[in-house]
């Protein structure tokens, strides 16, 4: 392990971000200034064998597909949080999906790096979710997250901003029921549904008033077939369109072997393929406006999922 240690500070973070430093909101300069990002560059042996660990893994197929049908492992994994929801007397950290996991290395501008601190993805994620609030939705009264999963995004948001009303879909029901029960328990204003998003319920009412819909790390489950779901958002009357997701089409696949690994994982396992291309397609028809479309360079080990992108349809 290379022995210098580094930070990021609130510069790093704004780039990042891909915003000017005095963008950046008091809320979330307090969470970069009380947790943990140090971190290391790995040596070149180890880099190395990261490298090969996951070039192995896509040679062997360990990484499993998306796409319809999959749902029995949400079932699963959202069942067992939802039981841990209970047994814990409602406890918010036992909804923390099982897939943040704590201690592996990190993928940072490109490069693979290791944490000081087990819980940096996770802090990561609490800073990523407070820039998006106090960016985005802060002015508005209804916040739609479709892909929500055991509904800590809504339940972080609720927790910022109680007063909003806060909805949570996903393919299976134990994604519903720890909704619920947040609102039961927790006393928040957030309600859960189950939707599928190959085959979108049009019916689905959403309120006509400052109405937001997100997706985090969610829509990458429908390869190419997300036509359906892109034609049910342009026909609700959402005012603003956020995107929490891996944006394959930004990947530097012939200069950065990170990035083509990581584009070879995503091919491989069948996630979002041609979704931002039609997006773009969208806005030359000047059907959609892109407020924002940025390559947040901090992720997982075999992505960058967590780039930006925030479009509003226009008004004719």
């Amino acid at each position: 392990m290379n022995n210098k240690i580094f930070n990021l500070n609130i510069e790093d973070f704004a780039k990042i971000f891909g915003v000017k430093k005095e963008n950046i909101s008091k809320k979330c300069i307090e969470i970069i200034n009380s947790r943990d990002f140090r971190y290391q560059h790995f040596t070149k042996n180890q880099r190395d064998k990261i490298i090969l660990d996951l070039l192995k893994k896509i040679e062997l197929q360990k990484f499993s597909l998306s796409g319809e049908g999959k749902t029995n492992r949400w079932e699963k994994g959202w069942g067992e949080i939802l039981d841990n929801f209970i047994e814990s007397g409602y406890n918010k950290k036992s909804l923390i999906p099982q897939y943040n996991r704590d201690g592996q290395p990190i993928r940072l501008f490109g490069d693979y790096v290791k944490t000081q601190d087990g819980y940096f993805e996770n802090n990561w994620v609490q800073l990523l979710r407070t820039f998006i609030f106090d960016s985005y939705f802060k002015d508005k009264k209804n916040i739609y997250e479709f892909g929500c999963g055991t509904g800590y995004n809504l339940l972080s948001f609720a927790e910022m901003q109680s007063n909003k009303s806060y909805y949570g879909y996903d393919w299976v029901p134990q994604s519903e029921q720890i909704i619920n029960l947040i609102r039961k328990k927790l006393n928040y204003k957030v309600y859960g549904g189950v939707f599928d998003m190959f085959n979108p319920d049009y019916d689905l009412e959403v309120e006509n008033d400052k109405s937001v819909i997100l997706t985090f790390g969610a829509i990458e489950q429908l390869g190419k077939k997300y036509d359906k779901f892109l034609q049910f958002m342009l026909n609700k009357p959402f005012c603003l369109y956020v995107h929490i997701n891996s944006i394959l089409e930004l990947y530097d696949t012939k200069n950065n072997i990170s990035d083509y690994i990581a584009y070879k994982i995503e091919t491989n396992r069948n996630y979002l393929n041609g979704y931002f291309t039609k997006l773009k397609k969208l806005e030359q028809k000047g059907i959609i406006r892109i407020i924002k479309m940025h390559r947040i360079p901090l992720g997982g080990l075999i992505m960058d999922g967590y780039s930006l992108t925030v479009w509003e349809k226009i008004k004719k």
